[in-house]
């Protein structure tokens, strides 16, 4: 019993899935205003202040308040522009709530970038040091600069 009721959710999620891919086909199509085949920023920004894409977006719980970001997420590729594959795939993973596992995956990247970080900042330090070693001492030049002067007078 329990292994048929997993296959109808899972047939059920597929369907689901399957549905809101032609939504989101449908509503490329919409913001394809100038019928390249991609979605400049432009065109997505102008579709986001329409009332009726808000409320659906809204309805899948994608906040419209931010359209650059949005932009720059669905941009994996960093074209500057998005397509259709690009288009589906970010709107199906910013689709719904965060997830307590999407927020610990964010703080896990985040702590691994500030190790790579605070790395990164010691050995420049330790470069700069090593060039400022190298390079003659000011202190050193002006004094004997002060003293030629000297001997002049």
């Amino acid at each position: 019993m329990a292994a048929a009721d997993r296959e109808q959710m899972v047939v059920e999620m597929l369907r689901e899935k399957d549905k809101l891919m032609k939504e989101f086909q449908h509503c490329f199509d919409e913001m394809d205003t100038n019928g390249s085949g991609e979605i400049e920023f432009e065109e997505l920004e102008e579709l986001l202040e329409n009332p009726g894409m808000q409320a659906y977006l809204s309805h899948l719980h994608i906040s419209t308040s931010g359209a650059w970001n949005i932009f720059k997420l669905l941009d994996k590729d960093e074209t500057g522009s998005v397509s259709l594959p690009e288009f589906v795939e970010g709107l199906l993973s910013l689709k719904g709530l965060s997830k307590t596992v999407d927020i610990a995956a964010l703080q896990y990247d985040v702590k691994k970038m500030n190790v790579v970080l605070r790395d990164f900042m010691e050995y420049v330090e330790s470069e700069f040091t090593k060039l400022g070693q190298l390079l003659p001492d000011k202190s050193s030049e002006k004094s004997m600069g002060d003293n030629a002067l000297d001997m002049d007078m």
